[in-house]
């Protein structure tokens, strides 16, 4: 028997279609929590954003008081996009990361993500363990092994600041 697609399931999303045809990989109801895991896989990325709208929009739909949406990706659909949502994730969970980040370019090159920084914190970032989390979760979402090369502005910057008067 063949999986269903998330609109056989939950009907269609009413944002976007993208999302429509993506099948039900896992669906996990627990009534007494009123709790639902899911795990969808898509031909494309789906953005953080939308996968956000996803979640809220089966919980509310279901009326649950949890619902945890896990999607999985080819490795052809892995992309800069999808590397700064990574990013996005690992720095959320990371306080020391905050600012670092920010304005950061990716560039991606085969296997090869190229991460320019434009505020320092190389060192930083690499003590809090970015580089393995960003590359396990690839390996978790898209079945991808990359490797990541930090340029630009790897060290901190200094900021003076004026006297006070």
């Amino acid at each position: 028997m063949s999986k269903p697609f998330f609109s056989e399931i939950f009907g269609s999303f009413p944002e976007t279609d993208i999302i429509d045809g993506s099948i039900v990989e896992n669906c996990h109801l627990d009534i007494e929590t009123r709790s639902m895991d899911v795990t969808l896989s898509c031909d494309v990325y789906v953005g953080l954003s939308v996968q956000r709208q996803i979640n809220d929009y089966i919980k509310n739909a279901l009326q649950l008081e949890k619902c945890r949406i896990g999607f999985l990706f080819p490795e052809s659909a892995f992309c800069t996009d999808a590397s700064k949502d990574i990013a996005e994730e690992i720095r959320l969970k990371n306080a020391p990361l905050n600012g670092y980040l920010n304005g950061a370019d990716y560039i991606l090159d085969g296997d090869s993500l190229k991460i320019n920084l434009k505020h320092g914190g190389y060192k930083k970032i690499i003590d809090c363990g970015f580089q393995n989390a960003f590359i396990s979760r690839v390996k978790e979402l898209f079945g991808r092994t990359i490797t990541i090369e930090f340029e630009g502005q790897l060290e901190d910057e200094e900021f003076v600041l004026p006297k006070a008067e």
